[in-house]
């Protein structure tokens, strides 16, 4: 389709993973970081048709990347009560 925008794998990753800090931004400082996003029709399809197994492959592959690089904090979060 002519003029039809592409939502790739990536662009879906980097707007939750925006999301994500913004929300967290948010509950930090209050109000200051409003954002509406432009494309909440776009991630909201993206959601609903694309395959989750793409998203856990990139949690499970971060995790054991972040393991790797600072294994003595994972070892502490462990131990936590």
């Amino acid at each position: 389709m002519k003029g039809a925008h592409i939502y790739c794998s990536w662009s879906h990753v980097v707007t939750m993973m925006c999301a994500q800090i913004l929300h967290a931004l948010r509950l930090r400082l209050g109000s200051l970081f409003t954002v509406r996003p432009s494309t909440m029709n776009t991630l909201s399809h993206a959601n609903k048709v694309r395959d989750c197994a793409m998203a856990e492959k990139l949690f499970w592959a971060m995790l054991s990347h972040l393991q790797a690089f600072s294994p003595r904090l994972f070892e502490a979060l462990a131990n936590v009560d």
